[in-house]
């Protein structure tokens, strides 16, 4: 799990400069349980970035993106020596003055993985945790053709499928995977011709 986490860092640059040389790069599995040197690493990065234009004031930060968290309690083989190595890689991140870290999970997976991970509590304390509700039908369909009508895809409707496939995507409230595997479907085939069918 930490040598997945640290070559996730590895993409971290600031400007043109990577954040961590590969001779750190090797360490990061290390430092992600051993803090000290994970954050003189990422000052010394920012300390050595080339300043704003104008002179002007910029505070400058790293962003770790963790989808699909739920992972961690519902994938077979993950142990709890490795969740507690991952709260600790959490932990050492969080504490970075630079370092932002968002963590996206389903919330039918929520409770378990604060279970297994009691100690991300603190860390999303106060404004540190944001619930989004499922999408209703007007959010849905916006989510359908806001994003593909941007490549300038043109839209049919096919009126058989239309009722059915709403009713599929507004329920169950957690049907987003599903919803994202029917666009996937429809989308991937008619991207030659530049459209597609929606509901």
């Amino acid at each position: 799990m930490l040598d997945t986490r640290a070559r996730a860092l590895g993409d971290w640059a600031l400007g043109e400069r990577e954040v961590f040389s590969p001779v750190q790069m090797a360490r990061l599995p290390e430092w992600l349980q051993r803090p000290t040197s994970l954050h003189a690493a990422i000052d010394e990065a920012v300390r050595q970035c080339a300043p704003a234009r104008d002179n002007a004031h910029t505070q400058r930060h790293l962003l770790l993106v963790i989808n699909h968290a739920e992972a961690m309690v519902a994938t077979p083989g993950i142990t709890d020596a490795d969740r507690a190595a991952l709260a600790a890689a959490l932990q050492a991140l969080c504490s970075s003055a630079h370092v932002a870290v968002l963590m996206l999970t389903r919330s039918d997976f929520y409770p378990r993985l604060i279970d297994a991970l009691p100690d991300i509590v603190a860390l999303k304390r106060g404004d540190g945790h944001v619930d989004l509700l499922p999408p209703r039908d007007g959010a849905i369909g916006q989510i359908i053709r806001v994003p593909a009508a941007m490549p300038g895809l043109r839209f049919e409707e096919d009126r058989n499928s239309a009722a059915a496939w709403r009713m599929c995507c507004a329920t169950p409230p957690h049907a987003s995977p599903m919803h994202c595997r029917c666009c996937n479907t429809c989308c991937m085939p008619c991207m030659h011709s530049a459209a597609t069918t929606a509901c």
